[in-house]
């Protein structure tokens, strides 16, 4: 009954030991020969999975699920945050943009490519925007930023998203191995503030935050499809440098305390009463 009371006290304990273990069965790639699909499906839901789990079972918090959900139903947030959220798809462009004016070379890509573009909106959808973030930021942010600022808040986000990733790396044959995992982790973490800055100044808004979390992964995929940047290690390094500038800008623009002039009190008062 101790334990319970603790874990009860310390949520966000149980939800990183939940995250990080719910996952797993994806590791079962690397020895048997499973359909990559479904499995990659199932991890990219575990966060917010995580999260029903913390809230239903150990904090048994009645509507806690449907308050969590509730977030995707603040479509209100004016039409600079809807373009701000966009913003990581110019980002990928900006970054073919770079690689070519280093001297990279675009390549004509394989027609037609309607259909891997569509293929890569929809995956790019429900296995990473969807499925994660109820849990990284509508649960675990909100949380932390009831006891830290907000850019300390996203950095720890971006730090446990990124290790959250890492057994990615461990498959071999699905395209990970090509991208230096430290590009990847940098442009998690960068982008984290980016969330924070636009959740702290829409309400919470997490129909923002999948929409930041698609726009990111849509935007490298195009420029691949595209042939535009066909190097995955160039790209995501070029990108990830992008990010980082743009998160410090964001810093220096909005302040670390709250990452927004407005709705960081009301975001962590809420974090507080969700506890």
């Amino acid at each position: 009954m101790a334990n319970e009371g603790i874990l009860r006290r310390y949520p966000i304990f149980p939800y990183i030991i939940l995250v990080y273990i719910l996952p797993l069965p994806i590791l079962l790639l690397r020895f048997f020969d499973l359909p990559f699909e479904p499995i990659l499906i199932y991890a990219s839901w575990t966060p917010n999975i995580a999260a029903f789990l913390v809230l239903g079972v150990i904090l048994r918090q009645r509507g806690g699920i449907k308050k969590l959900i509730s977030g995707w139903g603040k479509w209100k947030a004016g039409i600079r945050w809807y373009v701000i959220a966009v913003s990581p798809l110019f980002v990928a462009f900006l970054a073919a943009g770079v690689f070519i004016g280093l001297g990279g070379s675009p390549i004509t890509p394989e027609k037609p490519v309607g259909f891997p573009l569509l293929i890569s909106f929809i995956i790019s959808l429900i296995t990473g925007a969807m499925g994660e973030e109820l849990g990284w930021r509508g649960f675990l942010l909100s949380r932390l930023q009831s006891k830290f600022n907000a850019l300390i808040s996203s950095l720890i986000v971006g730090v446990i998203w990124a290790v959250w990733h890492l057994p990615l790396w461990t498959l071999t044959g699905y395209g990970w191995e090509a991208i230096p995992y430290w590009t990847f982790a940098l442009s998690a973490i960068s982008t984290s503030v980016l969330f924070t800055w636009v959740l702290n100044n829409t309400g919470g808004s997490l129909v923002m935050a999948t929409l930041i979390h698609f726009m990111m992964n849509l935007g490298m995929n195009v420029v691949g499809i595209l042939g535009l940047l066909p190097s995955p290690g160039k790209g995501w390094t070029i990108a990830a440098i992008l990010f980082a500038i743009y998160a410090i800008i964001i810093v220096l623009i909005a302040g670390p305390k709250n990452l927004s002039r407005h709705m960081g009190e009301k975001l962590e008062t809420a974090g507080k009463e969700d506890s």
